[in-house]
C-alpha cells in the first residue's frame, strides 16, 4: 500500500525515474518470498493499486505500475495485526533463503519479547486499558467509515485500519473532536460534551502507542515509520483543541471552576469524611474497610500521592524517621512517618523515592494516626493471622535472601486478599461513596488528595520546592533524586497544618499524653516474639537479616500510643462508634485515658496561652510547648496524688466518725456537745492550708458541696480504680508535693461558718462552667476544732447567703474559676461588701518555684501576682508572718525581672541562670538565703 497523497505540487514525469526512484519502486512491488517463515504463515495480500506515487525527492508523481500489478482489484484488508518480517533481496540461492528465514525468526523473536516486556510494564497501570479502548474506537470508526464509502462507491478501494499513519489519524481526530460524547449522566440521562484537550492528547498517544510497537512489521511503509507528533497535521489538531478549550468549556457548560481553588477539598469536607468512615460502618469486616478508606483519603491529602502511588504501598514500604528540627532546640527531632516509592507515575526508573508525613495538628485528619488504625483493625478488629515473617530459602527464583512473603501485603489491598493491590475502579468507587455520603462536589476524584495537600502546604507557608519534594514533582539534575534524602521539613509541616515559616512553634499537645502500659501492651502484643524470632533467625543465618521487619516492628511500638492518643480524643466526640466496641477501647481503663486525656489537654492548653499571653510574641512561640509539656507531666503526678489524698480522706473520715460516737457516747448533759465540722466533696476535696490568726471583725466562710464521699472500701488509684470520669469539669489541681500532711489544718472554732456557694451542677463540656454558678449550702453550725483536719459534708440548700454575697461570689468565679476561689478560705467584709481571701505561703523546694507561686499559683490557688492585683495588700494585712515572707520572696521575684529586662535576656533566660547557679545545691532553703541576702550587684 503506497501513502497517502500530500497537498504537494504535481508533476507529470516522463523521463526515467533516479536510481533512488527505481529503488522505491522495487520495494514497493517486491513480491512476498515463496517459503514461509516458521513464525508465521500468514502474508501480506496484494496491496491494491495506487495512482501516485512519490519520488526521491517527496514529489508526487503519476504512478506506472509494472505489467504484473496491472490488473483489476477492487478491495484488500489488511489482517488487524499483519506480520510482515524484513526480507533480503529475492535470490535463488538455498544458503541466501535460508539466511534470510533466520533473520526474520530472529527479528520476529526479538519483538515478541520487547512486546511482553511492554505490555507487563503496563499491566499495574490504567495506561493499558486506556491506550487499548482508544485504538478499538479508532478501528471500529475506521472500519464503519470504510464501509459506508465503499457503499456509495463501489469502485472505490477499502483501505484497512491498520498500519496505523498519521492521515488515518487525522481524520479519525476530525470525527472525535466533532462528535458528541455520549455519556451517562447519574440520572440516566446522555450528556452531550464534546471532547476536549485531554481527550485529544489521550487519543494520539493512544495510536501513537500502537504505531510505535507495530511499525516493526510494516518496514515498507515509510509513513508507518514516522511519529505521529511529528506531523503537522497532528500538530495542528493538539495546538487547535488546546486553543479552543475555553470555548468549548463555555458552549458546554461545563464546570468553570474547575482546576481552581474551588475545586478541592476544604478542611471540612475532609474532616466530615474522615469521621464518617469511623462511625458509620459495622461489623469487623465493614469496620476495617471503613478505616482502610479513611487512611486512603488522608494519605494522599497528607503526602500529596497520586492514586496509583496510594494504592500500590506495601507495609514494608513503612518505617519511622527522626526528622531534625533545630528551630526546637540544637538537635531536637520530631517523628515521622515516612513511606518508599519506587514505581510511581513520576518515576519510571526504579529509582527510591522517600515520602513523608508529620502527626496532623487536628486529629481527625492525621494521616498517621488514619494508618495506624489500619493496621489495628487488620489484626485486631478482622482478627487476621500474622503474615509469615520468615524467609523461605527453598524458592531458587529469590536468590541468597530467599522469599520473604509478607513483603508483598498492600497497606491497602482488596477487600478478599492483603497481597492483592486494590484496582482502580474499586477506589474510585470507594472514594466517589465519600463523596456522596459527605455532600463533596469536586471534579476529582483519586488525585484530590494529590491537590489539596499542595494547597494546604502553601497555604501554611511551605515554599515551592518544599511542595515539590513533598509530593514528588520531577526536577532537573541529579541532586534531588540521587543526593537529597532528607524530607522538606517546611512542606511537612505546612500540610501538617504547622507553621512552616515558623518550625519553633511546632507543638502537638496529645503527643505529651502516655497511656497506661497495660493497654499499650494489649495493641500488637506478638512484637517482642516476632523480634526474638528474627534475632534467632539470624543467628542461625547471615541471610536472614531483615531491615525492613526490625523498621516495622519499631514502627508498630509507635503506634501503639499514636493509636491510644488519638483513640482517646475520638471517643471523646464519638463514644459511640462500633470502633471502640472492641478491646482494649470497651474496657474501663481506657475510658478513664480518655476522660483524662482531653481534660488534660484542654487545661494544658488554655493555662500555657493564658501564662504566655503577655510575653513578647516570639517568645510564646519558643516556650509554648516546653511549658505545656512539663505542664502535662506535672498534672498527672498531681493526679496521682489527688487519688491518694482521696483514699486518706475516706480512712479519715470512718476515723472521725468513730470519734465522734466515742465522744457522744462518754459523760452526760453538762459534757458540751460535739459539733463536727464540714468536709469538702471527693471531686473537690482539698486540704486547706492553716491560718495563723483569725479575722476578728469579719465572717470566715467555709467550702461545701453537694457531692457525696467515696465509699471507704473504694479504690481510688490513678487511671484504674478511682478517679469519677462522670464530672464534667475541669479536674482540681493538687498541692499536695508542694506541702507536708501537717500542715493542713481547720478553721478556729470561734469563727462564724458561713459555707460558700457549692460547687457547680453538671453540665456538657461545651458548656462554659463559669456562666452557671447555681446552688448554695446550708449555713452550719459553728464547728468545734477537734484532731482532724476533715470535716463532715452539710446539706445542700439555697438559703444563708445574701445576694451580694451571691453577686461578689459569681464575679469572682468569673475572672478566676469556681475551682481556684474554693481552694482558699474567705472573709466576708461588710465595710466593702466583698469576699477577701485567706492565704499562706507554700512550701517551695526551689528558687524558681518562687517565681512559679508568683506568676500561676501553687496547688491550684491563686497567684500571688493575681491576688496583689485584685486585693492589692489587704489579703496579708494583720498577719505579721505573711508580711515578712512576703517581702523575703519578693526579692527573688524582683531580682529575675531586673535579669529579664537586661539587653538580650528574657524570662527564661533569668529562670535558667537561677537554676544553674543556686539550685545545685540540695539544700533549698539555705541557698535562697544566700541568694536574698547577697550582694546582687554582680548580676548587674
Amino acid at each position: 500500500m503506497s501513502s497517502p497523497v500530500r497537498p504537494l505540487r504535481f508533476i507529470q514525469h516522463s523521463t526515467t525515474p533516479s536510481p533512488l526512484g527505481r529503488k522505491r519502486q522495487r520495494l514497493d512491488y517486491s513480491s512476498v518470498p515463496s517459503t514461509p517463515s516458521k513464525s508465521t504463515q500468514n502474508t501480506l495480500p496484494p496491496v491494491p493499486f495506487s495512482p501516485y506515487r512519490f519520488t526521491s525527492d517527496n514529489e508526487v508523481v503519476a504512478n506506472i505500475p509494472p505489467p504484473s500489478t496491472q490488473q483489476s482489484q477492487s478491495t484488500a484488508t489488511l489482517p488487524r495485526t499483519p506480520a510482515v518480517q524484513p526480507t533480503l533481496p529475492a535470490s535463488s540461492d538455498p544458503s541466501t533463503l535460508a539466511m534470510q528465514t533466520a533473520l526474520n525468526d530472529l527479528e520476529a523473536e526479538s519483538h515478541l519479547i520487547r512486546q511482553q516486556i511492554a505490555a507487563e510494564e503496563q499491566s499495574d497501570k490504567e495506561t493499558a486499558r486506556n491506550y487499548a479502548r482508544q485504538v478499538t474506537n479508532y478501528q471500529l470508526w475506521w472500519d464503519g467509515n470504510q464501509a459506508q464509502l465503499a457503499t456509495k462507491d463501489p469502485a472505490r478501494v477499502m483501505i484497512p485500519a491498520f498500519p496505523i499513519i498519521p492521515a488515518k489519524v487525522a481524520l479519525f481526530l476530525q470525527y472525535e473532536t466533532t462528535r458528541p460524547q455520549k455519556r451517562k449522566r447519574p440520572d440516566g440521562t446522555e450528556s452531550t460534551a464534546t471532547l476536549g484537550v485531554s481527550g485529544v492528547k489521550l487519543a494520539i498517544s493512544a495510536l501513537e502507542n500502537w504505531r510505535l510497537n507495530n511499525q516493526h512489521k510494516y518496514p515498507d511503509i515509510p509513513e508507518a515509520q514516522r511519529g505521529l507528533r511529528t506531523d503537522i497535521r497532528i500538530k495542528q489538531f493538539e495546538s487547535a483543541a488546546s486553543h479552543k478549550e475555553p470555548q468549548r468549556v463555555q458552549m458546554a457548560h461545563a464546570l468553570k471552576a474547575k482546576g481552581t481553588n474551588a475545586d478541592t477539598f476544604t478542611s471540612d469536607d475532609l474532616r466530615r469524611c474522615s469521621m464518617w468512615c469511623i462511625t458509620d460502618f459495622k461489623g469487623p469486616q465493614n469496620i476495617y474497610i471503613g478505616l482502610r478508606d479513611r487512611a486512603m483519603l488522608l494519605t494522599s491529602c497528607g503526602v500529596a500521592f497520586r492514586g496509583d502511588n496510594t494504592r500500590h504501598l506495601l507495609i514494608s514500604d513503612l518505617f519511622t524517621t527522626d526528622v531534625v528540627m533545630n528551630a526546637k532546640g540544637l538537635g531536637e527531632t520530631v517523628p515521622a512517618l515516612t513511606f518508599i516509592a519506587d514505581n510511581a507515575k513520576h518515576n519510571q526508573t526504579g529509582r527510591t523515592d522517600e515520602f513523608g508525613a508529620f502527626r496532623h495538628r487536628f486529629v481527625e485528619l492525621c494521616p498517621v494516626g488514619a494508618i495506624a488504625l489500619v493496621l489495628f483493625a487488620h489484626f485486631h478488629v478482622r482478627n487476621a493471622p500474622l503474615p509469615n515473617f520468615a524467609p523461605d530459602f527453598s524458592d531458587p527464583q529469590y536468590g541468597d535472601y530467599g522469599r520473604r512473603d509478607w513483603y508483598r501485603m498492600h497497606l491497602f489491598p482488596s477487600a478478599q486478599d492483603p497481597m492483592s493491590d486494590m484496582s482502580y475502579d474499586n477506589h474510585r468507587k470507594r472514594v466517589n461513596l465519600i463523596y456522596e455520603n459527605n455532600g463533596v462536589n469536586i471534579s476529582k476524584v483519586t488525585h484530590a488528595g494529590r491537590e489539596y495537600s499542595v494547597k494546604t502546604a502553601r497555604e501554611y507557608g511551605a515554599t515551592v520546592d518544599g511542595a515539590k519534594a513533598l509530593g514528588g514533582w520531577s526536577e532537573s539534575g541529579s541532586f534531588r533524586p540521587c543526593y537529597d534524602r532528607a524530607l522538606p521539613l517546611d512542606a511537612l509541616l505546612g500540610v501538617a497544618m504547622f507553621d512552616a515559616m515558623r518550625p519553633e512553634t511546632h507543638f502537638l499537645a496529645r503527643e505529651f499524653l502516655e497511656p497506661p502500659r497495660e493497654l499499650m501492651l494489649d495493641i500488637f502484643p506478638w512484637i517482642q516474639d516476632q523480634l526474638l524470632a528474627l534475632e534467632e533467625r539470624e543467628k542461625e543465618n547471615p541471610f536472614a537479616r531483615d531491615i525492613a521487619l526490625r523498621q516495622f516492628f519499631k514502627l508498630l511500638v509507635w503506634f501503639r500510643s499514636v493509636i491510644l492518643q488519638d483513640a482517646a480524643l475520638i471517643y471523646k466526640q464519638y463514644p459511640d462508634a462500633p470502633l471502640f466496641k472492641y478491646a482494649p477501647f470497651n474496657t474501663a481503663l481506657f475510658q478513664q485515658f480518655a476522660a483524662a486525656s482531653v481534660q488534660r489537654i484542654n487545661k494544658i492548653e488554655s493555662e500555657a496561652n493564658l501564662a504566655l499571653k503577655n510575653l513578647p510574641q516570639n517568645l510564646v512561640r519558643g516556650f509554648q510547648g516546653a511549658l505545656a509539656g512539663v505542664s502535662l507531666a506535672h498534672r498527672a503526678e498531681r493526679d496521682e496524688t489527688r487519688a491518694y489524698i482521696e483514699r486518706l480522706e475516706s480512712q479519715i473520715q470512718i476515723l472521725t466518725q468513730q470519734f465522734m460516737q466515742q465522744s457522744l457516747g462518754k459523760g452526760k448533759g453538762s459534757r458540751k456537745t460535739m459539733k463536727i465540722p464540714v468536709l469538702i466533696p471527693p471531686v473537690l476535696s482539698i486540704p486547706t492550708p492553716s491560718l495563723t490568726t483569725a479575722a476578728a471583725s469579719s465572717s470566715a466562710l467555709m467550702l461545701d458541696s453537694n457531692s457525696c464521699l467515696p465509699s471507704p472500701a473504694a479504690d481510688f488509684s490513678f487511671m484504674g480504680d478511682s478517679i469519677d470520669f462522670s464530672f464534667m469539669g475541669d479536674p482540681m489541681d493538687v498541692s499536695f508535693p508542694h506541702g507536708s500532711f501537717d500542715d493542713l489544718a481547720i478553721m478556729p472554732a470561734s469563727s462564724t461558718s458561713i459555707p460558700l456557694p457549692s460547687t457547680l451542677p453538671r453540665s456538657p463540656p461545651s458548656q462554659d462552667p463559669l456562666s452557671t454558678v447555681s446552688g448554695f449550702a446550708s449555713k452550719t453550725s459553728p464547728p468545734t476544732t477537734i484532731s482532724s483536719s476533715f470535716l463532715d459534708p452539710p446539706i445542700t440548700t439555697t438559703s444563708g447567703h445574701t445576694a451580694t454575697q451571691i453577686s461578689a461570689w459569681n464575679t469572682l468565679a468569673i475572672k478566676y474559676s469556681d475551682q481556684r476561689l474554693r481552694r482558699h478560705q474567705w472573709d466576708w467584709v461588710e465595710k466593702t461588701n466583698s469576699f477577701l481571701p485567706r492565704y499562706t505561703f507554700q512550701r517551695v523546694l526551689k528558687i524558681t518555684d518562687i517565681w512559679t507561686e508568683w506568676i500561676e499559683g501553687i496547688g491550684g490557688f491563686l497567684s500571688i501576682r493575681d491576688l496583689n492585683n485584685t486585693w492589692a495588700a489587704r489579703w496579708r494585712t494583720g498577719t505579721q508572718t505573711l508580711k515578712n515572707e512576703y517581702g523575703r520572696r519578693k526579692k527573688v521575684i524582683d531580682l529575675i525581672n531586673r535579669l529579664a529586662e537586661k539587653p538580650n535576656w528574657n524570662v527564661e533566660l533569668a529562670l535558667r541562670f537561677i537554676r544553674e547557679v543556686y539550685e545545685q545545691d540540695t539544700k533549698t532553703f539555705p541557698t535562697i538565703d544566700h541568694v536574698l541576702s547577697s550582694d546582687e550587684t554582680f548580676l548587674f
